[in-house]
């Protein structure tokens, strides 16, 4: 399964995180801005240059030394808060 960046999504990269804001009537909202780091950053980047499913779990696995089984449950959840707050969507088309 892939994902994708919703369409009034905007993300600021810095060296150590990220933020992320949404555009509201061509405005940026910064009280729902959404700062992420290390893991969760990587998954956002991964995200945003259309990398798998799988091979974003294998890269956190890989990354973090942890089990693959970790990684999953992990990436899994985290996709589930970014989808409830519009951030990504499925993007199985």
């Amino acid at each position: 399964m892939k994902y994708k960046l919703s369409d009034n999504i905007q993300i600021d990269n810095f060296e150590e995180y990220i933020i992320i804001t949404k555009k509201e009537n061509d405005e940026i909202d910064l009280s729902k801005a959404i700062v992420l780091e290390n893991v969760s950053k990587l998954i956002m980047e991964l995200i945003s240059q259309n990398v798998s499913e799988d091979k974003i779990i294998k890269t956190i696995s890989s990354e973090y030394n942890i089990a693959k089984e970790t990684a999953i449950k992990d990436f899994s959840d985290f996709i589930k808060e970014l989808i409830e707050v519009g951030v990504i969507e499925d993007d199985r088309g």
